[in-house]
């Protein structure tokens, strides 16, 4: 069994179809069936249901692929911890990020890592928080910075500090006023949300229901910039963490926060348990941690005391 043999499972696999396949590896679809019928020989049992329009693997096939693809994961990692011996100066981060916390606090520590390590790539991804643990699950994720305590099993989470979601209004809303709000307060209120993909708006569902609120949603916008300029040109209101309207201190907004109960929600470092966690990605993790303790202050964060020691290899 070679590794190439399975590295062409893979992509079979991956493209559901042969000619494509071919393509991808730059090989003819004959050379490509001629070792997907060598591999298949060696194990005894049929790799691809071959009968379909489309090219699937068997059970079989799903067992050996899902056994190759961690053989591949173990080989990158080796991989890339060879070529860290020779120091941080080359490499890449694949990074997924809630869109709340890239609004306001990524682009800081991005500035701040490139400044140390120019010739580290980055990739940026923001997505909802499920979908970063799913990206740190699969592997095309590295890291992550989303919500603790995480959903999915294998991923860790290191808290960062905790955001108090508000009330945002304009400022000639009958509200804008208004420090603090109760729930009898905003009964009814016409509210501009995230689409409930977003923890930010599960959160306020959970809120309204146990507080035994009537949602009254008028408008779901799925970018904090489109609802912030919404609610500065309408009656409506939206639910966002402090923090991001700090960084709009010239529009005409106003923010309230809840009387009690308080929303808040704790963002985390997030990665997976079992994967090589690189240098370059450690590095950022660092910058992040740094940040967060020369900031607090000036983004109004909650910095958690920990209960234990928080690995970081």
């Amino acid at each position: 069994m070679e590794l190439r043999q399975l590295r062409y499972l893979a992509l079979i696999a991956d493209e559901a179809n042969f000619t494509r396949a071919a393509e991808k590896l730059f090989v003819t679809q004959s050379a490509l069936s001629q070792q997907i019928q060598k591999l298949e020989e060696e194990v005894g049992i049929p790799l691809l249901d071959r009968t379909s329009r489309q090219v699937r693997l068997t059970a079989a096939g799903e067992i050996l692929l899902g056994r190759a693809r961690n053989v591949f994961d173990e080989l990158d990692a080796a991989h890339l911890a060879l070529r860290e011996m020779q120091g941080i100066q080359r490499g890449s981060i694949r990074l997924g990020a809630v869109q709340t916390v890239n609004a306001y606090f990524v682009p800081q520590a991005i500035s701040l890592f490139m400044e140390s390590y120019p010739n580290i790539e980055m990739v940026v991804e923001e997505l909802p928080a499920n979908e970063i643990e799913q990206g740190l699950h699969s592997g095309r994720l590295q890291l992550g910075i989303g919500f603790v305590p995480v959903t999915s099993p294998n991923i860790d989470g290191e808290a960062l500090f905790a955001e108090r979601l508000v009330i945002i209004v304009s400022a000639n809303h009958p509200l804008a006023g208004c420090h603090y709000v109760t729930p009898a307060d905003i009964e009814g209120l016409p509210m501009a949300l995230l689409p409930k993909t977003y923890c930010t708006r599960r959160l306020w569902d959970s809120y309204a229901a146990q507080s035994g609120l009537a949602s009254n949603i008028r408008l779901e916008m799925n970018t904090i910039s489109s609802l912030l300029a919404t609610v500065s040109r309408t009656s409506l209101a939206t639910i966002l963490p402090q923090s991001v309207i700090q960084q709009h201190t010239g529009s005409p907004l106003s923010c309230l926060r809840f009387d009690h109960p308080s929303l808040r929600r704790t963002v985390g470092m997030l990665w997976h348990r079992h994967r090589y966690r690189c240098a370059a990605s450690l590095s950022f993790a660092q910058v992040v941690r740094d940040i967060i303790e020369l900031e607090s202050t000036h983004f109004d964060l909650e910095i958690p005391t920990p209960s234990a020691e928080i690995p970081t290899g």
